[in-house]
């Protein structure tokens, strides 16, 4: 066994010396080596395209809501009652009970809500209102104003209440007062 004298060499665990390697332009390691053809640039990078810099993506979020209907609702009748200017962009999946309509920066979603609710007090307040039918909607902030007209379609045809994800499901809303929606 070797005893440490304080300095160290580059030796491999079996002491045999290391050969250095060489390093390129500015001490990093390198094995690529430019052909000689390969003429050296001026070393000023372009210009990035100044609107690209000074233009924001707005951002946006994800909101959700509760859509309640006094009586059996599915995706096909919520897609009949998009208007006509939707229906072309609304898809459904009938299997899951699922509509989607897609909008600007994301897409409108009708999702049933049937096991958000186990809960026997959430059970106790349908029963109390009438409430059959459950669904979660969830949509972009951006495009809100598509979602209003939207939601204000359906609910002029089929009816129902838009509720918040809050403990009372207030503040809702109908199709007279959309303008609530974020």
């Amino acid at each position: 066994m070797k005893n440490f004298t304080g300095k160290v060499t580059n030796v491999d665990n079996n002491g045999n010396p290391i050969k250095k390697k060489s390093t390129g332009k500015n001490g990093k390691k390198s094995g690529f080596k430019k052909p000689a053809s390969v003429k050296k640039s001026s070393g000023k990078k372009p210009l990035k395209d100044i609107t690209a810099v000074m233009t924001k993506k707005p951002v946006h979020k994800i909101v959700e809501y509760y859509y309640f209907f006094d009586e059996e609702m599915d995706a096909r009748k919520l897609q009949s009652a998009v208007g006509e200017k939707w229906f072309e962009k609304a898809d459904i999946w009938p299997e899951l009970n699922l509509m989607e309509v897609e909008m600007n920066f994301d897409s409108l979603i009708f999702q049933n809500a049937e096991e958000c609710f186990i809960d026997p007090a959430d059970q106790q307040w349908f029963e109390e209102r009438g409430i059959k039918t459950k669904y979660q909607i969830s949509y972009d902030t951006g495009d809100i104003e598509a979602v209003r007209e939207v939601l204000h379609n359906i609910m002029a045809a089929l009816g129902g209440r838009i509720c918040s994800d809050t403990a009372d499901f207030e503040p809702s809303c109908t199709a007279d007062t959309l303008d609530k929606l974020i």
